[in-house]
């Protein structure tokens, strides 16, 4: 399924390897120089790449295998009580001396054969069946008639019953209820895994439209740059300016074209991360894969209500898989407990017996005694057994105890970090949202700074240093916008992770419209 669906992306999203990809600038459109590397391209939305990511990304291919491992061990402890069916066959000879005329010496070969089934129950006890026929071929140096052959066995019906330790059902059974929760804790801790991986990958995505759109920002910063440069030059011909003042325009271009060199490595960095998440790195040549969000950041941003934080906090306690898998692995504890407590009992197993068994020269008469019962033997055992100071089982008890205590306080912290992430996600994206508009209104204000101060060099009433320190303000300003803008929307899916509603289905609100924004 995850090949046909990969094939499907990379058909669709594959352009020819020196196609440019424009994008749109402030001002007019602006090609990234990364775009215009050679080989595959993948244009791709943030669902396609959680899609990808899901299939994909390596870490999730461990969690799966790890649920996987638990799920053989669930079928290990269930497998105690599955029947069994036994044979056993055996031969041996031996030679006895003579030790008087009524017991000569003597040569025999013995054929024997175990055959039967045994079962165990949930109550710990055991039950076999079994038959146990056997052939003697013997040589005797005596005149008297001692037989060649003759035919041996029995049929033996056994049972044996765990009265303290180790017996009955909420003893024999701990095992494989343990079992049977730490299946279900892996698979919900495989659960929490592929939100986090969710949010890694919407944290990675908007974090390469964020260097995408700064290195424009930066351009455009070095754009306006080279235009005062020209400025300045312009003077220096009309006689109204000195050689030298042009040298301070020359080194912010300069240092405008480090931040630009800077800007270009900032991407290819991003989108290997991104990558890290969403490819299958099944060849090497996945890392020479174009990386190119489909998303555009637009001019306006989503419209995210936020419910109210008691709601929020109980919604996150009822869906968060990780504190399923932690309520499922202090239960878990909870039967360890309880089995190393029956364990500090003693031993005493009830056993018993009835079989019928027969020697004979002859099959037939043989046949009738063992499964006539000619000759019945019964038996019955109780057998006892404490271990002087019983310490081993005393130690496992503290140990459950205290592994108990360790379950209880880890779902505790998983709790707590909860509340305290929850808690900072929502004062982030309250704190977001005025960032945003008053890093709009920075860049408004840094814009009529940057025309006052141009309009006021053209009047000799400023410097050239003045006008090269509004530029520079201008482009963090920008920066600072885009920022918060794509922070903005990684916060979002953060907090559908927290609250353990982040899926591959996970998408932002509709932006909201101006009149709405205005009136919030």
């Amino acid at each position: 399924m995850y090949k046909v669906l990969c094939s499907v992306l990379f058909a669709l999203s594959c352009l020819p390897g020196q196609q440019k990809v424009p994008s749109q600038g402030a001002k007019k459109k602006i090609l990234l120089p990364t775009d215009q590397r050679p080989g595959k391209r993948l244009r791709l939305g943030l669902k396609q790449c959680f899609e990808l990511g899901t299939l994909e990304n390596q870490d999730l291919a461990v969690s799966r295998l790890e649920s996987r491992i638990a799920r053989q061990n669930f079928d290990q402890t269930r497998a105690v009580f599955d029947p069994a069916f036994f044979v056993e066959a055996s031969w041996s000879r031996s030679e006895s001396p003579a030790r008087s005329t009524f017991q000569p010496s003597s040569v025999a070969k013995t054929y024997n054969l175990n055959i039967g089934a045994r079962k165990t129950f949930d109550t710990g006890g055991t039950l076999e069946l079994a038959f146990s026929p056997g052939y003697i071929n013997q040589k005797v140096n005596s005149p008297f008639a001692f037989p060649s052959t003759f035919f041996f066995g029995e049929v033996k019906l056994s049972a044996s019953q765990p009265l303290l330790r180790g017996g009955w059902r909420g003893s024999v059974l701990a095992d494989y209820r343990e079992a049977e929760l730490e299946v279900r804790a892996s698979k919900r801790d495989f659960q929490r895994r592929v939100q986090t991986v969710l949010q890694q990958i919407a944290e990675a995505y908007y974090e390469l439209v964020f260097v995408r759109e700064d290195y424009r920002v930066k351009y455009q910063s070095l754009e306006i740059s080279r235009e005062q440069l020209r400025r300045t030059e312009r003077k220096i011909r009309l006689g109204e300016l000195a050689t030298k003042d042009k040298v301070a325009d020359q080194a912010d271009v300069a240092r405008k074209e480090e931040e630009l060199i800077l800007a270009e490595n900032a991407i290819l960095e991003s989108e290997d991360q991104l990558k890290r998440l969403i490819l299958p790195f099944r060849e090497v040549e996945d890392w020479e894969v174009v990386l190119i969000p489909a998303e555009e950041l637009g001019e306006a941003d989503a419209a995210l209500v936020l419910p109210p934080f008691p709601k929020a906090l109980e919604q996150a306690r009822r869906t968060r898989a990780d504190l399923k898998a932690g309520r499922d692995r202090v239960s878990k504890a909870i039967l360890q407990e309880q089995k190393a407590r029956w364990d500090l009992y003693p031993k005493l197993d009830l056993s018993g017996s009835v079989s019928s068994d027969a020697i004979r020269d002859d099959t037939s008469k043989y046949q009738e005694d063992v499964f006539g019962f000619a000759f019945p033997d019964y038996s019955l055992q109780l057998a006892f057994e404490i271990p002087i100071g019983n310490l081993a089982a005393k130690a496992s008890f503290r140990k459950a105890r205290l592994e108990l205590e360790k379950a209880r306080r880890s779902l505790r912290v998983l709790e707590i970090d909860l509340a305290k992430d929850l808690r900072n996600v929502y004062r982030t994206l309250r704190a977001q949202k005025k960032t945003i508009d008053a890093a709009r209104h920075s860049v408004e204000l840094a814009e009529a700074n940057l025309e006052t101060e141009r309009i006021r060099l053209n009047l000799d009433s400023t410097t050239a240093f003045e006008v090269q320190r509004r530029i520079q303000e201008l482009s963090d300003a920008r920066s600072r916008l885009l920022k918060a803008r794509l922070d903005y929307r990684s916060s979002w899916f953060q907090l559908q992770s927290i609250l353990g509603t982040l899926s591959p289905r996970s998408v932002l609100p509709r932006p909201s419209t101006r009149g709405r924004e205005r009136k919030s």
